[in-house]
C-alpha cells in the first residue's frame, strides 16, 4: 500500500476523501460507519475544520481501512 506524507489538516482531509471515493463510499455511508455526522466528514474532507476531534479522525481512518503513522522530520530535528 502506497503511504502519503501530510503536513497540514487539508491535506490530511483530501487523502481521506480520496481514500473513501477510491472504495466507492458515499459520505454518508462512511460517516454512520464512523460513528460521525456526515456534515463534519465534508467540512473535514474540504479542510474547513479547524480543530478536529483526534477520536474522530481515527474512527474516519479506521472505517476506510487505513493506518495514521508518525515519523521523524528528514533534518533529524528532536520532536519536544
Amino acid at each position: 500500500m502506497a503511504s502519503n506524507s501530510v503536513y497540514s489538516l487539508a491535506q490530511l482531509g483530501a487523502a481521506l476523501k480520496t481514500a473513501r471515493l477510491k472504495r466507492g463510499q458515499t459520505q454518508a455511508a462512511i460517516a454512520d460507519l464512523a460513528g460521525v455526522q456526515r456534515q463534519w466528514l465534508v467540512q473535514l474532507e474540504n479542510g474547513r475544520l479547524p480543530n478536529p476531534s483526534l477520536q474522530k479522525v481515527f474512527a474516519v481512518v479506521e472505517t476506510l481501512g487505513l493506518t495514521l503513522a508518525l515519523a521523524d522530520d528528514d533534518d533529524g530535528a528532536d520532536v519536544r
